[in-house]
């Protein structure tokens, strides 16, 4: 997750209810409440685009923020939680954590499949089941993505949680027996070898080849 450092500029929002939430929204303010440190939670409020700007980068929502509340010092922050809109897509509220950089955070990543199934270039049908796992590291080593290398895939089988590959420091938490992704038999792979070869055609080179007691 290390990379370019992003600031967040946020302000301490004293007035509450739906009708000052719809109001922020209405001018492009998105409400939200900042936990951890040593006092209790803050309710916040962001522009939109600031956020947008902050959230648009390579680890999108799960960046690590400095957010600065009304111009004070800048305290290391993850994206815990969000409403969105889900006819706009636009977020409605923000979660904000404080973390520490040297102690573990778990966050969820996406799961990125590598390489090319020989059941699926036969014809079977792939299916990818779990998009995403929990995966826990300090702050600066919790990967953008993990990682499932799916070259050995045949027709009927299954990869697993345990067969993820996590960046060093980093800790799949997900029970290790979910199935992840499998490639189904089809009427495509009906009669043939994984590996390449076909039974039926096989079965025609036989009948095919001379007989020997003649």
């Amino acid at each position: 997750m290390a990379g370019k450092k992003i600031t967040l500029e946020v302000q301490t929002r004293t007035q509450h209810g739906s009708r000052e939430v719809k109001r922020l929204r209405r001018t492009g303010v998105i409400p939200g409440v900042v936990y951890g440190g040593d006092g209790a939670p803050r309710s916040i409020a962001v522009d939109e685009r600031v956020l947008r700007a902050a959230l648009t980068g390579e680890q999108g929502r799960h960046a690590i923020l400095h957010v600065s509340i009304d111009g004070a010092t800048a305290v290391p922050s993850i994206l815990k939680d969000w409403q969105s809109d889900p006819v706009k897509t636009k977020l409605r509220h923000i979660d904000l954590l404080q973390i520490a950089m040297d102690k573990p955070i778990v966050g969820t990543v996406g799961v990125t499949l590598v390489g090319e199934s020989p059941g699926a270039k036969l014809g079977g049908a792939l299916n990818h089941m779990l998009h995403q796992v929990r995966v826990q590291a300090i702050p600066a080593e919790l990967p953008d993505h993990v990682m499932l290398d799916i070259s050995g895939l045949g027709v009927g089988d299954a990869l697993r949680v345990s067969d993820i590959t996590a960046s060093k420091g980093a800790t799949v938490l997900d029970d290790p027996e979910a199935i992840v992704v499998t490639v189904a038999a089809t009427r495509l792979t009906a009669g043939a070898d994984w590996r390449g070869g076909d039974e039926s055609d096989e079965g025609s080179e036989a009948a095919a080849a001379p007989d020997a007691t003649e």
